[in-house]
């Protein structure tokens, strides 16, 4: 154990005034605080002074606790008087720890509960109920998407079939990366959809040639408009920025001489 609890009017206490008057009685004060610290150091926290342990000094010093009342004399030896209604017992000291061990590892357990759950709900989206997705995720025994405006050719979103979420998700990790900016910054899943949707509007009106090509120029128009994350969210950035023609970020564009025709 390594605290003990001593009261701060101990000085003050009528068994130590009394103890104080009497010859011997100021070393008996040492030894009290002595064997104090050894009862503490006891595993067991009997709070008991074997008397096997004192010597011919400490045994007169004994005495003179005992007749004060701080010290009561027990079979084998001396206990400190009301020891644990001050102290705890090694019972109570093992059934609290017993008790803060299952409560952390309730904790830990309700934790990693709640990040599974939170991954499950972030990677699917479930429309409400009576409603049909307006992004439904991609049949896998369909190579094409849904065909698009009249007029517009369908495209692929990319060679593996990963939906464009994910192809934006993965923009904005790159470009991070990139820029090494760390830890990556985090978008939430409402946003990407958002940005999803007008990848694949660029790639139904030809805007862009594939969906990896729109959703890279997108999230680097993001990181150009918002500057960083640190001075400006780059999730509204990203609602911000446009895909110009040719698959090119708006940033770029607008770099781009006068006298380009997709200015």
């Amino acid at each position: 154990m390594t605290w003990g609890k001593m009261d701060d009017k101990f000085h003050r206490n009528r068994k130590v005034r009394a103890l104080r008057q009497l010859e011997g009685g100021r070393a008996a004060l040492g030894t009290w605080v002595c064997w104090w610290s050894w009862c503490l150091d006891d595993p067991e926290l009997t709070g008991v002074v074997p008397a096997d342990e004192l010597s011919a000094v400490d045994e007169a010093s004994a005495q003179l606790l005992v007749d004060v009342g701080l010290w009561d004399r027990v079979e084998g030896g001396y206990a400190f008087h009301d020891f644990h209604a001050y102290n705890p017992t090694r019972a109570q000291i093992d059934a609290k720890r017993e008790a803060d061990r299952e409560r952390v590892a309730s904790k830990r357990k309700a934790s990693r509960s709640d990040v599974a759950r939170d991954s499950v709900a972030t990677n699917t989206r479930v429309a409400p109920p009576g409603r049909v997705p307006s992004r439904p995720d991609p049949d896998p025994r369909s190579p094409l998407p849904p065909a698009g405006r009249e007029g517009a050719s369908a495209a692929p979103a990319n060679p593996e079939g990963a939906t464009s979420v994910a192809l934006v998700r993965e923009a904005v990790k790159s470009c991070a990366k990139a820029r090494r900016m760390l830890p990556t910054p985090l978008i939430p899943q409402t946003d990407l959809e958002a940005a999803a949707e007008r990848v694949d509007e660029a790639v139904r009106e030809g805007v862009a040639p594939d969906a990896q090509t729109a959703a890279t120029a997108l999230v680097e128009a993001a990181f150009a408009l918002g500057e960083g994350p640190r001075q400006r969210p780059l999730r509204f950035a990203l609602s911000e920025a446009s895909i110009a023609p040719n698959g090119r970020s708006a940033a770029q564009a607008r770099h781009v001489p006068p006298e380009d025709p997709w200015v």
